[in-house]
């Protein structure tokens, strides 16, 4: 994260350098895409917030630092798919418990 606010004043061009992991299993990996979703987002906002400058003494545009925005749109998807994964592995067991223990009241009424 702080390579983009170097990049940023610096008036280089801003990369995102944003991996996410094939797993999608348990807690751990889902705080890790969530974390990926937040740092793509808030990469969007930048793009938003600062885009391309025209100059309108030499009709020059100045592009937007911002040069990986496609690569975020596509990563926030990937995280957001990754982010369900995650819930259903997380989830699943929990509504196996809750299965089993209403099957268990049902058998002491009979």
């Amino acid at each position: 994260m702080l390579n983009l606010v170097e990049d940023f004043a610096g008036g280089k061009g801003v990369r995102l350098h944003l991996r996410l992991s094939r797993r999608t299993d348990g807690l751990e990996h889902l705080e890790r895409a969530e974390l990926a979703y937040k740092i793509a987002s808030l990469y969007l906002w930048l793009a938003l917030r600062f885009p391309d400058k025209r100059n309108h003494e030499s009709s020059s545009v100045q592009p937007s630092p911002f040069v990986d925005k496609d690569k975020a749109e596509i990563m926030l998807k990937r995280c957001t798919a990754n982010i369900e994964k995650a819930l259903e592995t997380i989830s699943i067991p929990a509504k196996a418990k809750t299965k089993a223990a209403h099957k268990s009241r049902r058998g002491k009424r009979r």
